[in-house]
């Protein structure tokens, strides 16, 4: 028995006891060890900061999108310092240390991304059968109807530049209504009595219509 535990690498009965021994050679490890309960991960401890090797984390705010990072090198590293607003050019400082709240602010109060927001809103109107359509604003159309309301209710030709129209278009109607100057509604004016002429030739022109001379 002696021979066969000495050759399997055990201590026979007639050696020196010694339990640890067997208990290292069968399993690998002795009462002293400690178990690790982590699932076998050992964490490392950190590097010092003059080797270590911090890995750049990604933007995760939303804040990003209407801003572009500045850049610029501090003390040979590359250190992101400012944020410029996309819509209005405005820079806010914006080292990574800091949050993006005052970014987040700006946002909700420029002016160029309102007008921006405002211009760029679908508007929706209906058709005859009660089906919804995309409605489209075409400048020319609403200068024809501005001339046709000037030649109606004999207002002044600077009505489409006037303050108190625009606003109340803007505001009431249409934002995307830019004003119209009195020198281009006079060459409107006189192109739509134009139009409006030739088709009333057309017309009488085609007519069968006898007309007496008495």
């Amino acid at each position: 028995m002696n021979e066969e535990r000495r050759l399997c690498g055990l201590a026979g009965d007639d050696d020196e006891d010694n339990m640890d021994e067997d208990r290292a050679a069968l399993f690998g490890a002795t009462a002293d060890d400690a178990i690790s309960v982590d699932g076998g991960h050992v964490e490392e401890p950190p590097a010092p900061d003059g080797n270590s090797a911090k890995r750049p984390r990604s933007s995760t705010s939303p804040v990003w999108v209407d801003y572009e990072k500045l850049f610029k090198e501090i003390d040979g590293k590359t250190v992101k310092y400012g944020a410029r607003c996309l819509h209005c050019s405005k820079v806010y400082s914006a080292f990574s240390s800091g949050g993006t709240g005052h970014l987040s602010r700006h946002i909700l109060v420029c002016v160029k991304k309102r007008e921006k927001d405002r211009m760029s809103q679908s508007q929706i109107s209906f058709n005859t059968d009660g089906s919804m359509r995309t409605w489209d604003y075409y400048p020319m159309r609403a200068r024809t109807e501005l001339v046709r309301l000037i030649a109606r209710l004999d207002v002044p030709i600077s009505l489409g530049e006037s303050e108190a129209f625009i606003e109340y278009i803007k505001n009431a109607h249409n934002p995307k209504y830019a004003k119209v100057s009195r020198q281009t509604t006079s060459r409107d004016i006189l192109k739509y009595f134009t139009d409006c002429k030739a088709k009333l030739v057309e017309i009488f022109s085609t007519s069968v219509n006898c007309v007496s001379n008495l």
